[in-house]
């Protein structure tokens, strides 16, 4: 299903001035100390020693001369007390994330008994033990150089590896045991026709819709590919959505065409959900006759690639191309791969794949207006959640709760989430985060995928500069809202999401009965107020900002006079995406 992630502003910017204004903020009243170690209590009496050791953060930050001592000393406690019993319990989820969180607390290995990679490696055979085969080979491709494995553990993985025909996993294996990998061919028609067996076309039927008073069937078709062989496969979230939106009531099944009998549909059911990276995992009741696993490998521009798919319900077509570009911010998370392979209605959740027949994406999308433009989702995100999809429901990704901009010195907080561990923890707007947990990045991206290797309700140290003074504040990563802005708008004064949004700050510069002014105090390069033309010092009037979920756009309405312009009185509109990519 071809569909533009990102609509173009252009042709949107068509909102008739309102006249309501924004109030301006009530002074932040913190609570007091007794208050904050009776919600510690609260939290610790929960079982939530974490939430309780951020609050604490934030408040040795914000009341310095109170003691807290007693209270952290028994958080920490708690979350000893916590990964000991995950760990007897065989638990290595739970373990890993308490031991990464005792790590930030300073805790060392030899007084926990454990380390990192040890507590993978229990991780992987628990899964393989859980009958969770691939998700545990997934995992071993991506932590493969941080863990030490004997020849025993590597002989029992490359058995199960076999079992699977998990491709990525065996050439790792084969290397380490055999110093060989399995030979992989160049793709070729015969080839090609042993992975057209993986592929099949994913069909929703959504009943009649009416269209000026005729009823039309209501089809989504889409592509999907078989990762394991009890019939699990992956497809795009957007191909799928009307089985597991809520919102959505009206009719909705979903079905698998295969690709020996096109003409069959046989029924199929939604595992797991990501609406962030756009993918799903379904599972029908067949045994497919090729499985794909997706790499981390990163194809550069120019390399030649391929794509199967059901392009307008056509099963088993090939199409190639090269890649185009790579780090393409379309997704609120990672960077997307430009290609030029041709995609189209139907091609959504198909396989994208390299000259040996290795997955390295899952197209995703296509810009209807410009032909040749079209993206794929890389394989390293997507192998991030493979786990999280087989748990079932939606996949969940940890955040800080902050909306940053690039600098040279690091990373600007542009704007905290209201209740978030961020703002808990003490973290404040204009501080410059420069490490998390002693990792250090130039991107928003960058960081972003290293997040996504860890889980919410791990602690982690965030290094930053504030009035070039530098501090190191203890915070935990929470769960990330579907869509961020849309739930600050819920939660937040409008004026507080302008500069995250349209890259401007402002100061008031004088009122009437009727309107509040404001002086343009700073501009951030690249932004839509840059864009636009503003300049730091043009007086504006403020008349509305308005968001348009459909639309996936915010406008904001200015009565503005721009110095450029010789301060001449003019109306705009500026224009911001939602889903923006820049939230950490």
């Amino acid at each position: 299903m071809k569909h533009m992630t990102r609509p173009f502003l252009t042709g949107l910017i068509s909102v008739v001035l309102s006249g309501c204004m924004i109030n301006t903020e009530e002074p932040l009243i913190l609570p007091a100390p007794n208050v904050i170690q009776e919600n510690v209590d609260t939290a610790f009496q929960e079982n939530d020693p974490i939430l309780g050791l951020t609050i604490l953060e934030g408040a040795k930050k914000r009341h310095p001369s109170w003691e807290w001592g007693g209270q952290w000393e028994q958080g920490v406690s708690l979350v000893e007390k916590a990964f000991y019993d995950a760990m007897e319990k065989g638990d290595y989820r739970a373990a890993l994330r308490n031991y990464r969180s005792l790590k930030a607390l300073g805790l060392d290995d030899n007084e926990l008994g454990a380390d990192g990679p040890s507590l993978l490696k229990k991780l992987i055979f628990s899964l393989i033990e859980e009958d969770n085969a691939v998700p545990a080979l997934t995992l071993l491709v991506g932590e493969y150089g941080k863990i030490s494995f004997s020849e025993e553990d590597l002989t029992a993985l490359y058995t199960v590896a076999q079992k699977e025909q998990h491709m990525s996993s065996l050439k790792l294996l084969q290397d380490s045991l055999y110093a060989t990998e399995p030979v992989q061919e160049m793709l070729d028609p015969e080839k090609a026709r042993m992975l057209l067996n993986g592929v099949a076309t994913i069909w929703v039927d959504r009943g009649i819709k009416v269209d000026q008073g005729v009823g039309l069937p209501d089809r989504v078709i889409g592509s999907g590919f078989f990762i394991d062989t009890r019939g699990y496969l992956l497809t795009n979230h957007h191909v799928i959505s009307s089985e597991v939106d809520p919102a959505y009531e009206g009719y909705s099944r979903l079905y698998v065409r295969l690709p020996e009998a096109p003409k069959e549909k046989i029924p199929a059911k939604v595992i797991g959900w990501d609406t962030i990276l756009d993918i799903a995992l379904l599972k029908v009741e067949y045994t497919p006759k090729y499985v794909f696993s997706l790499t981390d490998t990163e194809l550069g521009p120019g390399e030649r690639i391929f794509a199967i798919g059901s392009p307008g319900g056509l099963e088993s077509t090939i199409t190639s191309g090269i890649v185009s570009a790579t780090d393409r911010r379309l997704l609120q998370l990672g960077d997307t791969t430009q290609i030029d392979v041709p995609i189209n209605h139907g091609n959504s959740g198909g396989p994208l794949i390299d000259e040996r027949g290795n997955v390295v994406g899952v197209v995703f999308a296509g810009l209807e207006a410009f032909e040749g433009i079209n993206f794929a989702i890389p394989g390293k995100y997507v192998n991030l959640i493979i786990d999280k999809l087989y748990k079932g429901g939606s996949v969940e990704h940890p955040w800080l709760g902050v909306a940053l901009y690039e600098r040279r010195e690091g990373l600007e907080v542009l704007y905290v989430f209201p209740g978030s561990n961020a703002d808990l923890s003490g973290i404040q707007k204009g501080d410059i985060i420069t490490a998390l947990d002693g990792y250090s990045a130039p991107t928003i991206g960058e960081y972003q995928y290293s997040l996504m290797h860890r889980m919410s309700g791990e602690l982690l140290n965030v290094s930053l500069l504030r009035d070039s003074e530098e501090l190191t504040v203890l915070s935990a990563l929470g769960t990330r809202p579907e869509s961020p802005f849309r739930e600050a708008f819920k939660k937040d004064a409008k004026k507080n999401l302008i500069l995250p949004l349209f890259g401007f700050d402002l100061e008031e510069a004088g009122a009437t009965l009727w309107e509040r002014r404001y002086r343009v105090t700073r501009i951030l390069t690249g932004m839509s107020a840059d864009e636009t033309g503003l300049s730091v010092n043009d007086p504006f009037v403020l008349r509305s900002i308005d968001t348009y979920p459909d639309e996936g756009i915010v406008l904001m309405s200015v009565i503005i006079k721009k110095r450029k312009a010789g301060f001449l009185e003019s109306s705009i509109q500026l224009g911001a995406m939602i889903d923006s990519d820049y939230f950490l």
